[in-house]
């Protein structure tokens, strides 16, 4: 669990890590990039399931919705 987890409810906690999963999960596709103007990233399936854990389980608390969107992996 992440340092600051313990100052939001457990309810909003979970609000707040599917919002961030939500961003982290919509990427842009390759195939789009023409219509885009934004290349594709493609993320492997093991850094993929990762960064999810690291989701639910709080590692990402600290970073906000708007540095999940469309990034690629996790740092």
């Amino acid at each position: 669990m992440s340092k600051n987890s313990h100052r939001f409810p457990w309810g909003i906690r979970i609000v707040m890590r599917a919002g961030k999963l939500q961003c982290y999960l919509t990427q842009s596709f390759s195939v789009l990039a023409h219509d885009k103007w934004q290349a594709g990233v493609s993320v492997p399936l093991a850094q993929t399931l990762s960064d999810c854990e690291g989701f639910l389980s709080g590692r990402y608390d600290v970073v906000s919705e708007e540095e999940c969107y469309m990034r690629g992996a996790m740092p």
